[in-house]
């Protein structure tokens, strides 16, 4: 018989993922459309994951930097 330990030490720290209206609800964008989400990606202003060529989700922490002024990443 096999003794199984489960493992006690916390979780790691995570970082969320959030589509681009969770995005512009952060920074305070009026743009109805993933654009400008895409933009400042597209500049390294915030980290973007991409699952496929379709679907693309944002970090987070990265969001909340911008947000304070500290920059991505």
């Amino acid at each position: 018989m096999k003794t199984i330990i489960a493992d006690t030490s916390p979780p790691a720290e995570t970082d969320r993922l959030l589509d681009f209206r969770a995005v512009h609800a952060l920074v305070g964008s009026k743009c109805k459309t993933g654009h400008t989400a895409r933009a400042l990606a597209a500049r390294g202003q915030i980290r973007a994951v991409r699952f496929n060529e379709r679907v693309v989700r944002y970090s987070e922490k990265s969001v909340f930097a911008l947000v304070a002024g500290k920059g991505a990443r």
